[in-house]
């Protein structure tokens, strides 16, 4: 489960629901948000900033009459004024700006550690297991977000150690460059990145309750240049790209098979870090979401220029993700068009990753198996044409040509048993037509010569032209076998 803009008091409430569903277990990445989402002590929506008062007025909030009485008083407060439709963060914050020395930090941590305290008690309680997380953010590539305000001494100071962090990093001092790029990040006066405190918290509760704990803080150190994190794996201040998250994926999925819930992983494959199923289309619409975020708070103010968005692809791309995010044009229908350019264009890989993500995430549509078998085919990605047909013969009721092109691919990867097997179920569709039906025969008898069946090849091509005797292809092979 996982909301935008929440804190640990939303997860602590939404504990005894989730204990309910009886979880093999549960995965817990926290701390972000803290100070400015629901209830923390910087956000609008809050009932003080006293633990228990906050989750006992959460607690509240459930009863019919709390409910009532709410629903009442959001129906009587003014409309919202017109203008830039803010963020979902900037309509819930209220203290914008908190020093590093503010007692409202030290609040925070205290909070923090309660719930997540509360939290794990009840999980063991319950006997369910916990993986826990520290937490991971842009270090080396994101400002301090107060450095547009410099009123507060720690902003002076969360700027100075940035700059220092940016001249240690050029001269190859990468030890001291992550310290300054940490002190930066745990000064900057509007804290929207957990800071070291936080993943200290973390950790204590991690030796005190002694559960399972991932390392992601060494894990996107380990995969960003001289070890410190930055715009390589990170889209803003401390949402991970693609890249950030299949690492997170990688390191999760390595915590869960040390458990009994999975089978232990086979630790020789490589670690791999492209994201599975994401194309250049949705590296563009994120791009594109990410342009606007950053003309908001807590980033710079400004009127969104979309004619100044430099695309990421190329201006087709860029284009397409416009019309998908601002015309309502369907994801399958962007990703399509996406594919149908890369083909007239020649880029025919781009092509296939496009039809392959449609087909992931709508594989009731046959036309795109079709798509993709075909365009695999002309680049020989002929484990692709595998694959999908594979898929395409678990859900479709014309399996004809899927058996046909499965059967090519496994003659084309040296596996000739098995495709004399599939074009044989191949020839035995109902559905085929006359055509396809002595195309079909043709292949077979080929197969039947790669696995040095002479005798049946032969006669199956006799066979082939007294049924087809207009079919040419047939009778040159005929002709060119020894008698």
């Amino acid at each position: 489960m996982g909301l935008s803009a929440i804190n640990s008091f939303t997860v602590y409430d939404w504990l005894p629901d989730i204990l309910k569903h009886e979880p093999d277990l549960i995965i817990i990445y926290m701390g972000h948000n803290e100070f400015y989402g629901a209830y923390g002590t910087g956000s609008t929506i809050s009932f003080g900033n006293n633990a228990s008062f906050v989750r006992f007025a959460l607690t509240l909030r459930k009863l019919h009459l709390a409910q009532m009485l709410n629903a009442l008083i959001q129906y009587f407060m003014p409309a919202s004024s017109s203008g830039p439709s803010p963020t979902l963060m900037e309509k819930i914050i209220d203290e914008k700006f908190i020093a590093a020395n503010s007692e409202l930090r030290e609040v925070t941590h205290e909070n923090f550690s309660e719930n997540l305290d509360l939290i794990l008690a009840a999980c063991a309680k319950d006997k369910t297991p916990v993986i826990i997380s520290n937490l991971v953010s842009n270090l080396k590539d994101q400002p301090p977000l107060d450095i547009s305000t410099l009123q507060i001494t720690d902003s002076i100071m969360a700027v100075h150690f940035y700059k220092k962090g940016l001249d240690e990093y050029k001269v190859g001092d990468s030890a001291s460059a992550y310290i300054s790029f940490s002190e930066a990040r745990d000064r900057d006066a509007i804290p929207f990145r957990a800071h070291g405190e936080i993943n200290s918290i973390i950790y204590n509760k991690v030796q005190e309750y002694r559960i399972n704990f991932v390392d992601m803080n060494e894990a996107f150190r380990a995969f960003s240049p001289r070890g410190i994190p930055g715009k390589n794996l990170f889209c803003d201040h401390l949402h991970p790209n693609p890249i950030g998250y299949r690492i997170m994926a990688n390191e999760f999925c390595r915590a869960i098979s040390k458990t009994d819930l999975l089978p232990p992983l086979n630790q020789t494959n490589k670690y791999i870090t492209t994201p599975l199923m994401v194309t250049g289309l949705d590296w563009e619409i994120g791009s594109i979401r990410i342009f606007k975020l950053k003309h908001s708070w807590p980033f710079e103010i400004k009127t969104v220029n979309y004619a100044a968005y430099p695309p990421y692809e190329n201006e087709v791309s860029a284009q397409i993700a416009k019309n998908f995010l601002f015309d309502h044009h369907s994801w399958g229908r962007a990703h399509s068009e996406m594919a149908d350019h890369y083909v007239k264009s020649g880029a025919l890989n781009k092509a296939c990753a496009e039809y392959r993500v449609i087909v992931e995430m709508f594989p009731g549509k046959i036309e795109y198996y079709i798509k993709l078998i075909d365009c695999a085919k002309t680049i020989n990605a002929w484990q692709i044409v595998e694959s999908t047909c594979l898929k395409a013969l678990n859900i479709s009721n014309s399996k004809g040509v899927f058996y046909y092109n499965l059967a090519l691919s496994e003659r084309m990867t040296g596996k000739i048993e098995k495709a004399l097997k599939s074009i044989q179920k191949a020839i035995d569709a109902p559905e085929l037509s006359r055509e396809q039906l002595t195309h079909f025969f043709y292949t077979y008898a080929t197969f039947l010569l790669d696995a040095r069946q002479l005798s049946a090849a032969k006669q199956l091509l006799q066979e082939l032209i007294k049924k087809a005797p207009d079919f040419r292809p047939a009778k040159e092979l005929l002709r060119q076998l020894p008698n």
